[in-house]
């Protein structure tokens, strides 16, 4: 909460005139704190434009969230959906007013990398102890990427939009497990990895482009026909 007041009070120094911002307590890993968030939220708000789900973490150590899933899985992938699914209905009034309402998540290229036995039902509430850490993560993103598809053709006066932001230097990695997995991601962010401000781009081209179509993956920036055969498996 203290480095999202430090943001805004960056933000209104650069740009006075801007709208309001607030702050909206989530804890992705925790179905009571979603709902919490999704409660006040109405409470205070009657209408939703643009819903960006960009939180996540990243090949983590083993762990479970609130309800006994996977933390990975549970915490990129259940967490939004359930988020999602919570603000459909003021979602679905704001686009009565605004045909250009619509949702964007950040998923990854890192789908492609998912294994090719994604989901194994019975251990989705477990800490996936046979599986990697980076086999983990790579699941919840292929999820993120199937949910996007699904809900996309389920609702068509919504956009649903799914995006990967390349390789960005975040801490997103800095919870990693593993020294050597540590080490390379460090190398890699280091080398390779694009400005915070260019990591950006994709979404908000996302948010804001009526070019960008519902149910599609786009890479950065605004480039259509990513994602692998498995992520287009229905």
């Amino acid at each position: 909460r203290e480095k999202a007041h430090t943001a805004i009070e960056k933000l209104k120094s650069a740009h006075p005139d801007s709208a309001s911002i607030s702050i909206l307590s989530l804890e992705l890993s925790s179905f009571e704190s979603i709902k919490a968030a999704v409660k006040a939220f109405k409470a205070s708000e009657s209408r939703l434009d643009i819903l960006i789900n960009n939180a996540g973490i990243m090949m983590t150590a083993e762990g479970l969230t609130k309800e006994g899933y996977e933390i990975q899985f549970g915490t990129n992938h259940m967490g939004h959906t359930l988020f999602t699914q919570l603000l459909l209905p003021t979602l679905q009034e704001t686009a009565k007013i605004n045909p250009e309402t619509r949702v964007i998540s950040v998923a990854s290229a890192s789908e492609s990398r998912a294994p090719i036995d994604i989901y194994k039902c019975d251990e989705l509430k477990t800490m996936m102890a046979d599986r990697h850490t980076t086999a983990r993560y790579c699941i919840s993103k292929i999820a993120q990427v199937h949910y996007n598809i699904a809900i996309a053709e389920r609702y068509n006066d919504i956009k649903f939009i799914c995006i990967h932001p390349g390789m960005v230097a975040t801490n997103l990695h800095s919870e990693s497990s593993g020294r050597f997995l540590k080490i390379f991601l460090n190398v890699a962010i280091a080398s390779f990895a694009t400005t915070v401000e260019k990591g950006a781009l994709n979404q908000i081209w996302a948010s804001v482009s009526p070019d960008a179509r519902t149910g599609e993956f786009y890479g950065p920036v605004g480039a259509p026909g990513v994602g692998s055969r498995p992520c287009r498996n229905h």
